[in-house]
C-alpha cells in the first residue's frame, strides 16, 4: 500500500517537469516574441534576443546599446482518459523575457534573462487517473472508494546568461558565455479514500514539497556570413547538472524524506540556423537543434529515451518597409525507445509527445530605433493511448507581444 500512496502522490511533482512545448523534452525554446512570431531564430543577426539564440551574431548589430523585452501569455490543455472518465489541467501561464547587448566596433557583450525549462502551474481539480487505477487493482485495500483528490504542480527555471563576442573580421564571428539556473519545483496532492462496506469511515493523505535546483554551464557560438545575404550560425549549449533537494513542508504518508536529492539535468543542445535574404523584402530561415537526452542524469527515466531533435523553416516578408509579417512551421522528435515510454503513472499527466509547431506573426516599426512584435504559436501535439489503454492528449497556444529597441 505503501508503494500505491507513493505512485499517487510523486505524479503532482511528476507533472511540473517538463516545459511548455518542449522542444527537447525539458527545454523551452520560446525566449522572445520574435521568435514566437517566427518559430526560428538560430540565425539572428536583427535583434538583441540574439544573445540567446546566436550569441555570436550579436557583433552584427548597430553600434550602441539594444534591448529585447517581452511577454507570452500561454495557455495549455493536459487531458488524459480511462474508462471514460477524463482528467483535465488547464491553465494559463505568464513568461517574461528580458535580452540586452552593448555592441561597440567588433566586438559585443549580452546579457539574458529568460524560462529555460518548466512550465508554470499545473491544476488537476478532479486528480488523475492514477488513484482509479490503483483502486481498481486492489492497492490500496481496505480503501477501495475514492471520496476526492486533487493534484497541483508548479515549475519554473529561472535562467541568467551572460557573455561576449568578437569578430574576427566581416565573415566570422566567434561568442561564448554562461548560462546560471536556479530551478524550482513544487507539488501538492490531497486524496480523501474510504471503504464502501464502512460507511462514514474516510482516510485524508495530503503531501506537499518542493525541490531546487541551481546549476550553470557554459555556451559557445558561431557566427559565419560567407556572402551578403546569408548567415550560417552555430551554438552548443553544455549540459546543466542540476540536483535537486526535497524540502518537505506536508507528508501524512511518511514516504516522503526531507532533504533527499536527485538529478534532473538540462541536456546539451546543438544548433544551426541558415538565414537567406533572397530580396531586400524577404527572408527565409532553416534551423536544426539536436538534444543529447541520453548524456543527461535523469533517475529513473532516461533508458526510455534516445537523444532529441527538431527541426522547421520560417519565412519573413516585409508588407512595407516599416511592417514585417513571418510565418513558421517546425517539428519536434523525443524519440522515445519503445511504445511504452509514456505507459506509467508518472507521466499521464503530463506526456512526452512529438508535437508540430505553426508561427505567425508581425513586426511593426514604430520609429527608428523601436519595433513591437506580436505573434502566435499553435502546437499540435501528437497525442496516443498508452499499451494500458490511458489515452493521453496535450494542446498549447503561446500569444507574445514585445518591443525592440535601441538606446540611440
Amino acid at each position: 500500500m505503501k508503494k500505491a500512496l507513493y505512485l499517487l502522490l510523486f505524479v503532482g511533482l511528476i507533472m511540473t517537469s517538463e516545459g511548455l512545448f518542449a522542444a527537447g523534452m525539458d527545454e523551452n525554446p520560446n525566449q522572445s516574441v520574435n521568435y514566437i512570431r517566427t518559430g526560428k531564430r538560430n540565425a539572428a543577426t536583427d535583434a538583441a534576443d540574439a544573445a540567446y539564440y546566436n550569441p555570436a551574431g550579436t557583433v552584427k548589430l548597430a553600434d550602441g546599446l539594444h534591448l529585447n523585452v517581452g511577454t507570452q501569455y500561454v495557455v495549455r490543455k493536459h487531458e488524459h482518459e480511462a474508462a471514460g472518465t477524463t482528467y483535465t489541467d488547464e491553465g494559463p501561464v505568464f513568461f517574461p523575457n528580458l535580452h540586452a547587448v552593448w555592441k561597440q566596433d567588433n566586438w559585443a557583450g549580452f546579457f539574458s534573462f529568460t524560462i529555460p525549462g518548466g512550465g508554470g502551474w499545473s491544476t488537476f481539480e478532479d486528480g488523475t487517473v492514477v488513484a482509479p487505477q490503483l483502486i481498481a487493482s486492489g492497492l490500496l485495500l481496505p480503501l477501495n472508494t475514492i471520496e476526492s483528490q486533487r493534484v497541483d504542480g508548479f515549475s519554473y527555471y529561472l535562467g541568467f546568461s551572460a557573455g561576449g563576442a568578437y569578430s574576427i573580421n566581416e565573415y566570422i564571428s566567434f561568442g561564448a558565455g554562461a548560462r546560471y539556473i536556479h530551478a524550482m519545483k513544487e507539488a501538492y496532492s490531497r486524496f480523501t479514500l474510504s471503504i464502501s462496506s464502512l460507511p462514514g469511515t474516510f482516510t485524508s493523505f495530503k503531501t506537499e514539497y518542493k525541490d531546487t535546483a541551481n546549476g550553470a554551464a557554459g555556451f559557445f557560438s558561431l557566427n559565419v556570413t560567407p556572402m551578403k545575404n546569408l548567415v550560417i550560425a552555430i551554438k552548443y549549449q553544455m549540459k546543466t547538472i542540476l540536483e535537486f533537494e526535497k524540502d518537505v513542508e506536508k507528508d501524512d504518508t511518511g514516504f516522503l524524506e526531507d532533504g533527499s536529492k536527485y538529478r534532473r539535468d538540462l541536456p546539451a543542445q546543438a544548433g544551426i540556423g541558415i538565414a537567406y535574404k533572397i530580396n531586400p523584402a524577404l527572408m527565409v530561415e532553416v534551423d536544426a537543434n539536436y538534444y543529447f537526452t541520453k548524456d543527461a542524469a535523469w533517475e529513473g527515466e532516461q533508458h526510455k529515451w534516445d537523444n532529441a531533435y527538431d527541426a522547421g523553416f520560417a519565412v519573413e516578408y516585409a508588407i512595407i518597409p516599416q511592417l514585417k509579417a513571418s510565418v513558421g512551421l517546425g517539428y519536434s522528435w523525443q524519440n522515445a525507445k519503445g511504445d511504452d515510454a509514456n505507459d506509467s503513472p508518472d507521466r499521464y499527466a503530463n506526456p512526452y509527445l512529438d508535437v508540430w509547431a505553426v508561427s505567425g506573426g508581425l513586426g511593426y516599426t514604430v520609429m527608428e530605433g523601436l519595433t513591437v512584435n506580436t505573434g502566435l504559436i499553435r502546437s499540435f501535439f501528437q497525442n496516443e493511448t498508452t499499451a494500458a489503454g490511458v489515452k493521453v492528449k496535450r494542446e498549447t497556444w503561446l500569444v507574445g507581444l514585445g518591443v525592440d529597441y535601441r538606446v540611440l
